[in-house]
């Protein structure tokens, strides 16, 4: 009996051998059993048993094809009852059994990986519905009919072939891999050069907001400070807290407070020296400062 074993895609179950798992198909499928109930198909796998054997597997575009050798002498009521049935043109369903080690999830269902087919039997309610059937059936008298039979030696130069393939498409990953690994490493330095180059930057216009915002809190604050007092302290400036900026202006303003009206100008230039306040009504002068030193000395 000729029959599709499996195809790549999800059966009712939401399971799917995909195709990278047909070398395990082949390899682990030869020679297993083909199951069927006595006397009748199943609805599913219990109380079946082994009615023939797989002698040959093939994959066909996205599916694999088998051809099971039925063992007419140890079950022929069995046999003629699947002759019967095939030539009244009423389907033959098949259903694998099989055990895996992984899966992978996908949208529709799941990715069997690592499999080994253990066996494929005739069922009622197959999970591929309808997908997986008998394509041929032979008897003893028709065994010219071209049943694309092949040899245990040309199914394993097949299968070592399906092996090399599955090989050099392996081998063209890694390959685009380590490429893509090396294009990484030499993209590094140079993604590193422009983050870096992006944060000083970003540093830069940060500070530049910054310091337009001190200007104008000492604008706010009534004091005029030249470019050139400002340039000579931005940094001092820039690196200060909201708080403590606060309390610098607040100083300045403090100390230029008893000068004539109109806004007090900084430089680091002048040669000013702000009035000095003692006691609440008392304002000392430099002169006074100079005259206390003299007399002290």
């Amino acid at each position: 009996m000729k029959f599709l074993l499996t195809d790549d895609q999800h059966n009712a179950n939401k399971q799917r051998i995909p195709r990278e798992e047909f070398a395990n198909v082949l390899r682990t499928g030869l020679f297993m059993p083909l199951k069927m109930a006595y006397g009748e198909v199943s609805e599913g796998h219990d109380d079946t048993f082994p009615l023939g054997v797989m002698t040959h597997l093939k994959t066909e575009g996205n599916s694999i094809q088998a051809l099971a050798a039925l063992w007419d002498r140890e079950r022929h009521e069995d046999v003629d009852f699947l002759r019967q049935r095939y030539s009244e043109g009423k389907s033959i369903d098949v259903s694998w059994e099989l055990t895996y080690t992984d899966e992978d999830v996908e949208d529709e269902g799941v990715a069997l990986k690592n499999v080994s087919m253990n066996a494929a039997t005739i069922v009622g309610m197959p999970a591929y519905q309808g997908r997986t059937t008998a394509l041929a059936l032979s008897s003893v008298e028709q065994e010219g009919v071209s049943m694309d039979t092949i040899e245990k030696t040309e199914h394993e130069r097949l299968l070592s072939e399906q092996k090399e393939q599955f090989e050099a498409q392996i081998a063209q990953l890694q390959t685009d891999l380590s490429t893509a690994q090396t294009e990484l490493i030499e993209l590094k330095p140079k993604y590193e050069e422009l983050a870096a180059y992006k944060q000083t930057i970003e540093e830069a216009e940060a500070k530049q907001i910054k310091l337009a915002s001190i200007k104008n809190k000492f604008k706010d604050a009534g004091l005029d400070i030249t470019d050139e007092y400002f340039t000579e302290k931005e940094e001092a400036l820039a690196g200060m807290t909201d708080e403590q900026l606060e309390f610098f202006i607040q100083e300045l303003v403090a100390a230029f407070k008893p000068a004539e009206e109109g806004k007090a100008s900084i430089s680091i230039t002048s040669t000013s020296v702000p009035p000095i306040r003692g006691k609440e009504t008392e304002t000392i002068t430099p002169k006074d400062m100079v005259e206390y030193l003299r007399n002290k000395n």
